[in-house]
């Protein structure tokens, strides 16, 4: 991929806050102006596991040259 092609990937754990995972994932995407393959997981308490699975396959298909996991667990 293009040098600088920044994927993240925002998973949240279990969480009883209602929480619009989509505009936490959007704003982060606009702000830090990232291009690569971005989304939200939620798979209760394997969610960053799961994230940095998907991750690694994003990077050795190329489709990212630098994938961001961030993970929070509010319970």
């Amino acid at each position: 991929p293009e040098a600088g092609v920044v994927g993240l990937i925002y998973c949240q754990g279990q969480s009883d806050v209602e929480n619009p995972d989509s505009l936490v994932v959007g704003t982060i995407e606009y702000v830090f102006k990232l291009r690569g393959p971005t989304f939200c997981l939620n798979t209760g308490c394997s969610s960053t596991a799961v994230a940095i699975e998907h991750a690694i396959e994003l990077l050795k298909s190329n489709k990212a040259s630098t994938m961001l996991v961030l993970g929070s667990n509010l319970i």
